[in-house]
């Protein structure tokens, strides 16, 4: 899984699963569990996208997603290229093609997370076996109106960029809950107001668009739909518009037989499960463009997550690591009557 949060966030999204693969590598050695097959565990980076706005940096890299060009292209809040980012860290961003794997690195992925929703606590279950992970599409938007004086310039002449910022993003969350999007959901979590003072009006408005569902079809429509509606808001309010988009990721459907390889597993041990979709997005929905992937989740308290509140039991996480543990084992197995 991974180890990089968000701003504010909380202690388990994606450490939960690098500390189970950890505790899966130390109960086979304490075990003196003998595997056929080698073992990684893996930490990626920039999972959350919450510096450079795209996600799953590490996981697009080591399929080849993650190009040269993306180097340049993705900056943060004070313009700093990943690629600079990377230098600062003592690595070479032209060794970049390099850490691509190859398709047959893997024969399967696996990543225990924590749910961050609340069906598996609502229902009383201690698994949930991932059907299909959401795709996102993320939009940088930037108004741009013009600085005046909050005293001296009327309400009919004002190029304000925040009041025409608000209404976007009032009409994104009206968009987002039409009926016919069914499952799609759209965010505004940050935006960045210039010059930011109390006695000015606002003379540019920097904001994040973040579009989310389970069919890929569905999710650049409502993307484009923020779009036009943004174009609109600024044209009425006469102030100027500027879009990019900043990440892409298709919705996917992971493999089936993965999924019930480890239903087989949880039917085995006892343990209560049930299948549901992830609204959140993975690094195993990325790897699993390349190679079989499966997600397995533990219960969020209250479905609180990217938040300081954020928490899950170390119970429910030990449920997790042991049904892990047997998953890789049954794996081990399995490759062997499948390579004999």
């Amino acid at each position: 899984s991974h180890l990089d949060s968000v701003p504010q966030g909380g202690r388990f999204d994606g450490v939960v699963g690098v500390v189970a693969g950890l505790e899966v590598v130390r109960l086979l050695t304490s075990a003196g569990r003998q595997h056929q097959h080698p073992l990684k565990v893996i930490a990626f980076v920039g999972e959350e996208g919450a510096r450079f706005g795209e996600a799953c940096l590490g996981s697009k890299a080591v399929v080849g997603q993650l190009q040269p060009g993306d180097l340049q292209r993705l900056r943060d809040a004070d313009g700093v290229t990943l690629g600079q980012a990377l230098q600062a860290l003592d690595l070479d961003p032209r060794q970049l093609p390099s850490v691509r794997w190859a398709p047959n690195e893997l024969a399967a992925f696996l990543e225990l997370h924590i749910e961050q929703g609340r069906l598996l606590e609502s229902e009383g279950k201690a698994i949930g076996l991932v059907e299909a992970v959401a795709g996102n599409t993320r939009l940088r938007l930037r108004v741009l109106g013009r600085a005046d004086h909050s005293g001296g310039t009327p309400m009919h002449v004002r190029r304000d960029a925040l009041t025409a910022a608000a209404e976007i993003v009032l009409g994104i969350e009206q968009l987002a809950r039409e009926p016919r999007r069914r499952t799609t959901v759209a965010t505004v979590g940050r935006l960045d107001v210039w010059p930011n003072s109390i006695t000015t009006v606002p003379a540019r408005v920097t904001f994040y668009v973040d579009v989310r569902d389970v069919d890929g079809d569905r999710q650049r429509e409502a993307a484009q739909d923020i779009l036009t509606l943004a174009q609109q808001v600024a044209a009425r309010r006469g102030v100027g518009l500027e879009a990019e988009k900043v990440g892409d990721s298709s919705p996917v459907v992971l493999p089936l037989w993965l999924r019930q390889r480890v239903r087989d597993v949880c039917n085995r041990l006892g343990v209560s499960h049930r299948v549901l979709n992830s609204g959140a997005g993975h690094d195993a929905a990325i790897l699993a463009r390349l190679l079989p992937a499966a997600m397995v989740f533990v219960p969020s308290h209250q479905g609180l997550s990217h938040c300081p509140e954020e928490w899950t039991s170390i119970a429910d996480i030990a449920t997790g690591v042991r049904v892990l543990y047997h998953t890789i084992l049954a794996l081990d197995e399995g490759l062997l009557e499948n390579n004999g």
